[in-house]
């Protein structure tokens, strides 16, 4: 499976990510692009921006709002 499609699969599955989180679960380096590309097939894809570490340090984190998707995960 690609890392795209894995991490469509979590996002479906109503997961949130961050770049971290995708970089220590599916070795994905650029998750930016990877959103870049699930948005570009039509899936819509938010961003929120949190504060992480003692360095109060912004992210992105990545999901796909609950109704976006069905009881199987899948975009609608």
């Amino acid at each position: 499976m690609t890392q795209t499609k894995e991490i469509l699969a979590a996002l479906k599955s109503g997961r949130r990510l961050t770049q971290y989180q995708a970089l220590q679960e599916f070795g994905c380096m650029r998750l930016a692009a990877r959103i870049a590309d699930i948005r570009g097939m039509g899936v819509d894809v938010k961003t929120d921006t949190i504060v992480v570490g003692n360095k109060r340090k912004k992210v992105a984190m990545y999901y796909i709002p609950p109704r976006d998707t069905n009881l199987f995960g899948e975009a609608i």
